[in-house]
């Protein structure tokens, strides 16, 4: 059977919350009447997911679960559940029910039979923390800058993909996979739709200032010039230091 739909959903210190999603997300994509999968990757986390996942998938026929053997960060599991995805389409989203499933339909609708092969969730309003949101800007710039993201453009981790942008992402070989990035930098057409975005039920975010900061050092270091360039700067500073140049 070909499969319209992967959902690929990195699963992180969510074993209360993570059956409610997929519930959530089976009822909705049995709602649209094609065929599809929803890929849980465990990303080493430390409470009890691993085995939740292992039990919802032999309780759906549709749950393909994914073990990492440690915590390789979000953008590595999307990686891994892109590796396993066989749908025309790939969809990715949280663990947490910020990305209400029932906005599904939302991204389905908007990418099929269109020009796009890239479509994002622009929230309506964002529930992210201050902290979270900060980040975002910063790294939205770095995205312009780097990956010359439109500026029409907003990004955010609930989007669908055609397959043949994923089937290029995959071909790409880095050990620091930065999914948007990637997926800017092999998508021909990007477009956005409104989706609702809502309040953490359970936990808070994993999406820690370290953890933000450590994001955006990746990405400049293997993705852009600009640490190389600053380098290079300050050696020519430090050489005409000595000689007294102007």
């Amino acid at each position: 059977m070909n499969i319209s739909y992967s959902i690929v959903i990195p699963v992180y210190k969510s074993e209360t919350i993570i059956p409610d999603t997929i519930s959530q997300v089976i009822s909705a994509m049995d709602d649209l009447s094609e065929p599809y999968e929803v890929i849980l990757v465990n990303d080493g986390s430390p409470d009890g997911a691993w085995s939740v996942i292992k039990g919802l998938a032999e309780k759906y026929n549709s749950v393909v679960a994914i073990n990492l053997i440690k915590n390789y960060g979000q953008h590595n599991a999307v990686h891994s559940g892109f590796a396993h995805a066989k749908g025309s389409y790939i969809i990715t989203m949280d663990d947490d029910l910020q990305n209400p499933p029932s906005e599904l339909k939302h991204l389905i609708n908007k990418i099929k039979n269109s020009e796009y092969d890239l479509v994002f969730g622009k929230f309506r309003e964002k529930k992210h923390a201050a902290h979270r949101r900060m980040g975002s800007k910063i790294i939205g710039y770095l995205n312009k800058k780097v990956f010359k993201k439109p500026d029409n453009i907003t990004l955010t981790n609930f989007r669908i993909v055609k397959r043949e942008v994923i089937e290029r992402v995959l071909r790409h070989k880095t050990p620091y996979p930065y999914i948007p990035g990637l997926l800017l930098l092999y998508a021909s057409n990007v477009g956005n739709v409104f989706v609702e975005h809502h309040e953490r039920d359970v936990g808070s975010s994993n999406y820690t200032l370290p953890k933000i900061l450590s994001l955006v050092s990746r990405l400049l270091i293997n993705y852009s010039s600009y640490p190389l360039r600053l380098l290079s700067r300050a050696d020519i500073w430090y050489r005409c230091s000595l000689v007294s140049c102007v």
